[in-house]
């Protein structure tokens, strides 16, 4: 399908600055080219999943606009097509 890079970043909340944290194992931002894949979503490393998923809300219900979540949602809809083609094409 793809590659979806988990923590490829993360977002600084007070001044919106994107810092690759892990530089030196992939987080380059070209995981899916070096892997000869498509890169289907970089989602940022967000201190907010883990405290909303902990109180049962995930990151795409409680703010639909963080970068995190629609990053996720990108990443289901990528997925969600490659298997729509699949069963077309085993038709």
């Amino acid at each position: 399908v793809g590659v979806v890079e988990n923590m490829s970043t993360f977002v600084c909340p007070k001044c919106n600055t994107a810092t690759e944290v892990f530089k030196g194992s992939q987080g380059d931002g070209n995981l899916g080219q070096k892997l000869h894949m498509e890169s289907i979503a970089k989602i940022p490393l967000d201190p907010e999943i883990s405290f909303t998923s902990d109180q049962g809300m995930p990151r795409v219900v409680q703010d639909a606009s963080s970068e995190a979540a629609v990053q996720y949602l990108e990443a289901a809809k990528s997925i969600a097509q490659f298997i729509q083609k699949q069963k077309l094409n085993n038709l």
